[in-house]
């Protein structure tokens, strides 16, 4: 369990840290595009109100400044009606922000402008000047500055104009129509108070969230942690049965049936001597039988527990592992080309991994022959157990597939490999064989 901790804590900073720094990536391209979508709504929000707060301000500036002095006499281009016009407009209506005044007739003629050249010239009203003009509804828009009227208005670059439909003191309708710069949308929005509140707080939930999501991703780790011993251990235990059962094999049955076989040897040569030759082959094959299922049970000793993994290396524990094969009929090609330094948990897996796949071999694939391969591979060591039998729908099985399985062994072995940093692969489809391959950094 030692080398399951070990390899689990060196790389437990660096899983972690790609997991937060995953959810950090992930969590603020959301929060960008959460944040860049209420901005556009606010700000769109925020521009309507301001142009209708600017609309509303200028309307009540000209209802109040230029209604009052608007008189049929202005309509004639009287001087001094105009001159009292013109001295209201400057004196209440214009300023900083609102830079132009006209008043139209239906006709299209600008009888009044704080801008003199304008009075007097006709341009064509549209259907949108001329409702505003009858109905006396006003409107606010961006103005269109290539218009041949505005060419006087082009130096403040982008304006918002307002329309009003005015009434002159004997009733006769007239538009009135301002020009204000965008700064007065500007002045008026809120959008620079509300973007910083907004993505200020955005901006605090994605760093309360960085702690939380290292907590949880240390959770994670752990709880993975306490799964691989738990295996680790369970592996552990299962070997710690393995070898108790074939102590007592060893020591308890295996000696009696090797001195029954004796025995009855023993027996089958004086019941020859006796005469009784009939008599003495059937004890004497009894005693062949016996000493047969002698082997067969230290065959299967060595197979539950190799005593030569770590005396004498991987490849005798593996050819041991192939003798077993051999005994039941199978043509078993083994080749080990490894130093022999490997470190012991190295080698206990890919023991574990070959042992593992040989049974199933023997067990479930019903093949003629197994091809067993280990090698170093650049910075790795491969592990390649290949037969020939009958297969299995690998993606309707896989390793990670829960409840019974013919090959739990195999995944309880997938946990381990991947806590030792390596990948356990099983290449499988029906009629075609099975390929285990195990990969583990060398």
């Amino acid at each position: 369990m030692d080398w399951v901790r070990q390899r689990s804590k060196r790389a437990d900073t660096a899983v972690i840290s790609r997991a937060v720094a995953g959810f950090l990536i992930t969590g603020l391209i959301a929060m960008l595009g959460v944040v860049f979508g209420v901005v556009l709504l606010v700000r769109h929000d925020v521009r309507e109100d301001a142009v209708r707060e600017a609309r509303d301000i200028t309307v009540a500036a000209g209802r109040a400044a230029i209604a009052p002095v608007l008189t049929d006499a202005v309509l004639r281009g009287d001087p001094q009606a105009l001159q009292v016009l013109d001295t209201n407009v400057r004196e209440r209506v214009l300023s900083d922000t609102l830079v132009r005044v006209k008043v139209w007739t239906a006709d299209g003629t600008i009888v009044y402008s704080d801008d003199a050249a304008l009075i007097g010239k006709t341009f064509a009203l549209g259907a949108d000047d001329l409702a505003v003009l009858h109905n006396g509804h006003p409107v606010a828009d961006i103005s269109n500055l290539t218009q041949p009227e505005n060419v006087s208005e082009r130096s403040y670059g982008q304006l918002l104009q307002v329309y009003d439909g005015l009434r002159t003191t004997s009733g006769q309708p007239v538009l009135f129509e301002a020009y204000l710069t965008t700064n007065a949308i500007r002045n008026s929005s809120s959008l620079g108070t509300i973007a910083p509140v907004v993505i200020g707080g955005f901006l605090l939930l994605f760093t309360i969230q960085i702690p939380l999501a290292w907590r949880l991703a240390r959770r994670v780790r752990r709880a993975r942690d306490d799964r691989a011993i738990m295996l680790e251990r369970a592996l552990r235990s299962r070997d710690a049965e393995r070898r108790r059962i074939a102590a007592d094999l060893h020591d308890g049955i295996v000696q009696q049936l090797a001195g029954n076989a004796y025995s009855l040897a023993v027996a089958a040569d004086q019941a020859e001597q006796a005469g009784a030759a009939s008599a003495a082959a059937v004890v004497r094959t009894a005693a062949n039988e016996l000493r047969q299922g002698v082997r067969d049970l230290r065959t299967l000793i060595i197979t539950i527990t190799p005593p030569t993994l770590h005396e004498e290396g991987l490849l005798a524990a593996i050819d041991d592992l192939a003798s077993s094969a051999r005994s039941s009929g199978l043509a078993v090609d083994v080749s080990v080309d490894l130093p022999r330094d490997l470190d012991a948990e190295t080698e206990h897996l890919l023991f574990r991994t070959a042992q593992e796949s040989m049974r199933n071999v023997i067990e479930h694939a019903r093949a003629n022959t197994v091809i067993v391969r280990v090698c170093r591979q650049g910075s790795s060591i491969v592990l390649s157990v290949i037969d020939d039998g009958c297969g299995f729908d690998a993606r309707s099985r896989p390793l990670a597939s829960a409840g019974e399985d013919p090959h739990l062994g195999l995944r309880l072995l997938d946990e381990l490999a991947r806590d030792a940093a390596g990948t356990l692969r099983v290449d499988s489809a029906a009629g075609v064989g099975t390929t285990v391959e195990l990969v583990v950094p060398s």
